[in-house]
């Protein structure tokens, strides 16, 4: 069996090193999405030199662009084929002070992490159910980077904190509907700021906890992963 991977949200940090590390346990397919495409260009040159068997390619995608972002994910679809696991990685990081900031920074920010989430289930999904009807050695997963922020909000990233709790209530809806029809969806909790001097947020350490959550047997699937300093 080929098995293949999508990273929405590639960057320097935690998506090059979930595709590479994937790449490291026999996933020869890889698709990349991000905004950059000087980003992708790093990060497919950085899978590649570590893992010059894997079949790298790169999707430059604005995720808030919802027919953008479906055009992309059908692409794959037509060059790697269906997937085995996804996983998303889109977010944006920054300040938001709660009751300043702005209706549409708040809407930019809902998009990403969460309509964009529910336009890459709308089309994972049926591959990734129909794929645990045809193969039962497969694993199909989508996997979600998610924080402590829905539990925990923090005023100074209120719109992130916001937004992360959407996110959240819809990766749990979809768990209730698809697990039962062998899809793995699990959050890999960064409870944290990454740095890759820290020894549990560093993306290295965090691309291992997210290959463990992927690699659990079906009957002890777990929603989430905390990964806390």
């Amino acid at each position: 069996m080929t098995r293949s991977l999508v990273v929405i949200g590639s960057g320097p940090g935690i998506g090059v090193h979930v595709a590479s590390h994937f790449a490291s346990k026999g996933f020869s397919k890889i698709a990349l999405l991000a905004r950059s495409t000087g980003q992708l260009e790093r990060d497919s040159a950085a899978v590649r030199s570590d893992h010059g068997h894997v079949d790298v390619r790169a999707y430059p995608v604005d995720v808030t662009d919802s027919a953008g972002l479906r055009a992309a994910l059908g692409r794959i679809t037509d060059d790697l084929g269906p997937p085995e696991v996804v996983f998303f990685n889109a977010a944006r990081v920054k300040p938001s002070l709660l009751l300043e900031v702005g209706d549409e920074e708040m809407l930019y920010d809902f998009k990403i992490s969460a309509v964009a989430l529910h336009q890459t289930a709308k089309w994972a999904i049926p591959h990734l159910t129909k794929l645990a009807k045809q193969d039962s050695s497969a694993k199909p997963s989508l996997l979600v980077t998610s924080s402590h922020l829905p539990q925990s909000p923090e005023p100074d990233v209120f719109v992130l904190s916001l937004t992360k709790a959407a996110q959240r209530n819809l990766a749990e809806s979809l768990a209730k509907v698809y697990q039962p029809q062998g899809v793995h969806v699990g959050l890999v909790i960064v409870a944290g700021s990454v740095a890759p001097e820290k020894t549990v947020l560093s993306p290295r350490n965090i691309a291992k906890k997210t290959y463990e959550l992927f690699a659990q047997e079906k009957g002890g699937w777990t929603l989430e992963t905390y990964l806390e300093e």
